[in-house]
């Protein structure tokens, strides 16, 4: 029988290892842009170091030139401040000598103000006295003179004297009581008397003497006058003191008798009999009252009266200080008069010293204002003059530092440089620049080199580099840089060119894969209804080898237009598919028997809900493959004709011959005859169901399963011939009549 070579369609031809080489060849060319733009930073970096070098060349002839002008400036102010220094001078010794001026001018006030404060003292003096005199004076009336004051406090004082003595003399007590009391009888006498004359009125000398002659009897004596005879007066009577009266020759102020002047008194300047008897009885309850008080002395304690005489004593002390106060009033005023008068004087002196003393101030404050403009001008030269002198020293440090000459300078100068600290500074800090610019680009430079982004020569891995190679090395670098997004572009086109080579390979995976999974949908749409045994419905799922699931999920995220290269887990995925599928690393065919690696299926039982993932047993998976099976075979079959093939079924004696009540029928009405081996012994139960048993082991052999052997033998097959039936006539037909 000849055989015709099967034509094999599901092929894929990849030469995975080229593509995995360029890929890293590009990945290695990307890997090489990155790492140089990783290097940006220290590029940028080197680029602000060489940018501040360029800047700062001019560094070292900034300082000398900066050295040169501080010399001429220090030279030229020098001499200035020895001219504002003596102008100084000048200006401090006129106001010294002002300064003494004031000073003589201010001991004369000093003089004056000695004299004035003992003036001011005695005046204070002067007038507490006078004050406690007024004090004193207040208590009488206005009218009253100063002499009627002091009489009256010495009466006092004499009483207060009397009234003490009484307090400490029995004997005087005694005498002064007796006194008393006669004094008091002539004051009763004079009370009655004036009594009298108040009761006959009509007898009172003022009322039976003719009004000329009573006022020449009253400049006499007013008590005469005022008498009161209580009768009439005989004619006689009145005849004499009419011819006395007629004496005294009147004058403009009064009477004149015997050259002895006499006051006139007026009418209305009597008293009358009652004015009179109420001064006697004031005198006389004066009197009584005295009296009573010695008497009470007698009736005191002991110290009743050591309180009396205390108080006592005060007053005397009291009386006789405002007797004294009150006799001094006078001169006091007058005193006090002239104190004023002196200090008036020597105010209008003070004035004038004030006024002198003032002007003499005016012109030393304006000397000083001078002064302190020229200690101010002075004082700023000699700070500017120290600070120049400073920058000197310190310009001349940093010259000394940098190898730089300290004299004879060959720069120009420069008469608008500011000689200022922050020059100073400034160029300083120039220097330092420099030298760490330059610092930092020859090392950086060194750094590129050694990253290989440069090419080492002989000249630029020196410690100190000349300064044309730095700019050699350093404008490579610069052009490495700039064209460096241009490498990007190159690379990104290299990735997209590279993407392209294998997307039609993608596609055909990503096809592939999508029909696995449609065959899948197809096998279980035809499950879909079908029972076998107790399982009332099949889903079959086709295992599809793992490294080609994950390359193909891989596949899902490469965007093979973009200008990106292919991902880690992509290649990643693609070496280990490469592994499995093409061991020798070399460009192969890819079938779909190496993709597909077998079958799964998951079930749902009579009386249960959910579907079982759990395998079967090994019967109930070989009824689901048969029906599997059934279901591609059919397939292809011409639906116009009838058409049988045979189906062989391994180690069919192990299956439980109940299930072949379910699988022949099945497999015969789809077409199907079944054919069975076994290596154990089958049961009449299977035979029947087949219908004949053949035996191979007729011709035994020591290597059955040798290659080696090709032919086998078979006797007769065992069969049940009862009645026959088309089982199994169609069984020996399918294999023919038996040839012995």
């Amino acid at each position: 029988m000849s055989h015709r070579k099967k034509e094999r369609k599901d092929t894929l031809n990849f030469d995975i290892d080229a593509f995995i080489e360029h890929n890293n060849n590009l990945s290695r060319s990307e890997r090489l842009l990155k790492h140089i733009y990783s290097l940006k930073p220290n590029y940028d970096k080197l680029v602000a170091s060489y940018e501040s070098l360029i800047l700062n060349k001019s560094a070292e002839d900034d300082l000398m030139q900066y050295a040169m002008m501080l010399q001429d400036r220090i030279s030229k102010e020098h001499v200035d401040l020895g001219i504002e220094e003596t102008l100084r001078q000048s200006i401090d010794g006129r106001i010294k000598t002002l300064d003494h001026d004031i000073f003589q001018t201010q001991k004369q006030q000093q003089e004056l103000n000695g004299s004035r404060d003992q003036l001011e003292r005695l005046q204070k003096q002067l007038d507490d006295k006078l004050q406690k005199t007024q004090l004193v004076i207040n208590q009488y009336n206005e009218s009253e003179t100063i002499e009627f004051i002091i009489a009256g406090h010495r009466e006092h004082l004499a009483d207060k004297q009397q009234e003490l003595e009484f307090k400490q003399d029995v004997q005087k007590r005694q005498d002064e009581l007796l006194n008393l009391n006669k004094e008091i009888t002539k004051l009763k006498e004079q009370e009655l008397r004036y009594q009298t004359s108040i009761d006959n009125q009509q007898y009172k000398l003022f009322n039976q003497l003719a009004e000329s002659v009573w006022l020449k009897f009253a400049a006499i004596n007013i008590d005469v006058a005022e008498a009161n005879p209580n009768r009439e007066l005989i004619p006689s009577e009145v005849e004499k003191i009419t011819a006395f009266t007629d004496l005294m020759v009147s004058h403009q102020d009064g009477f004149a008798l015997f050259g002895v002047k006499l006051n006139a008194i007026t009418v209305d300047q009597r008293e009358s009999d009652q004015i009179r008897l109420n001064k006697v009885r004031e005198q006389l309850q004066i009197k009584q009252r005295q009296a009573n008080n010695i008497i009470a002395i007698d009736k005191e304690s002991r110290i009743e009266q050591i309180r009396t005489i205390s108080t006592l004593t005060t007053e005397i002390k009291r009386t006789k200080a405002e007797i004294e106060l009150l006799m001094a009033f006078t001169s006091c005023r007058q005193q006090l008069k002239e104190v004023c008068s002196e200090l008036e004087i020597l105010e209008n002196k003070q004035q004038k010293l004030i006024q002198q003393q003032q002007s003499q101030q005016q012109v030393v404050n304006e000397e000083k204002q001078k002064l302190a403009l020229q200690q101010e001008k002075v004082t700023q030269l000699t700070m500017h003059f120290s600070q120049l002198k400073e920058y000197q020293s310190s310009a001349h440090s940093l010259l000394e530092a940098h190898n730089l000459p300290t004299k004879d300078f060959s720069v120009m100068p420069n008469l608008t440089l500011a000689l200022t600290e922050e020059v100073l500074l400034k160029y300083s800090d120039n220097l330092r620049k420099k030298a760490a610019s330059r610092t930092a680009v020859t090392e950086g430079i060194h750094d590129f080199v050694r990253e290989q982004v440069l090419e080492n020569d002989d000249k630029i891995m020196y410690s100190f580099v000349a300064d044309d190679v730095l700019a050699h090395a350093f404008g490579q670098l610069q052009s490495r840089y700039q064209g460096l997004d241009d490498e990007f572009d190159i690379l990104r086109k290299h990735f997209i060119e590279h993407k392209h080579s294998i997307h039609s390979i993608i596609n055909e995976l990503k096809n592939n894969r999508e029909m696995v999974r449609q065959f899948e949908q197809s096998i279980n749409r035809a499950f879909s209804g079908v029972s076998i045994n107790d399982l009332i419905q099949v889903e079959a799922s086709i295992k599809v080898e793992p490294r080609f699931n994950d390359l193909v999920a891989e596949i899902e995220h490469l965007d093979a237009h973009s200008d990106q290269k292919a991902s880690e887990q992509f290649i990643e995925r693609l070496k280990a598919f490469s592994q499995k599928f093409f061991p020798d690393g070399k460009a192969a065919l890819l079938t779909m028997e190496q993709i597909v690696s077998g079958v799964a299926y998951r079930v749902k039982k009579q009386g249960k809900n959910g579907w079982e993932n759990k395998s079967q047993s090994t019967s109930t998976i070989m009824l689901i493959n048969l029906k599997l099976v059934e279901i591609l075979l059919g397939r292809l079959r011409n639906s116009a004709c009838t058409t049988h093939f045979p189906l062989i079924i391994d180690e069919g004696a192990s299956v439980d011959s109940s299930q072949f009540d379910w699988l022949l029928p099945n497999l015969k009405q789809a077409g199907f005859r079944v054919l069975s081996a076994s290596t154990n012994s089958a049961s009449s139960e299977i035979i029947f169901k087949f219908g004949q048993h053949f035996r191979l082991d007729a011709m035994r052999t020591a290597t059955p399963y040798h290659p080696a052997r090709t032919i086998a033998f078979t006797g007769m097959p065992d069969c049940f011939y009862s009645k026959g039936s088309l089982l199994d006539r169609e069984q020996l037909d399918m294999f023919g009549e038996a040839d012995e």
